[in-house]
């Protein structure tokens, strides 16, 4: 895990209330990368990835984003990734 990024059970598991990460995310302290996944820094496209990888592990970088990560295309503007279903 990149040390800026924190789901949100490690931060409550902190003892940090869910008002005080809300606060902080409207003061630009943190910032919700994805659902329950939270960055301690301005996100960029590398924390962006490691967010899809905390959110779910399940889930592989994909398309733009994983050619990027192999050098193969310029930074992509949005994170793809592919995600299996969650079995019913």
């Amino acid at each position: 895990m990149t040390t800026s990024i924190r789901p949100l059970k490690e931060l409550t598991d902190a003892g940090i209330p869910r008002s005080t990460i809300a606060a902080r995310c409207r003061s630009g302290r943190y910032h919700r990368v994805l659902p329950s996944v939270y960055s301690l820094v301005e996100p960029d496209t590398y924390i962006r990835c490691a967010a899809v990888s905390e959110w779910r592990p399940d889930g592989v970088l994909s398309h733009r984003t994983a050619a990027w990560l192999y050098g193969w295309l310029p930074e992509p503007v949005v994170v793809e990734a592919t995600i299996p279903r969650r079995s019913a």
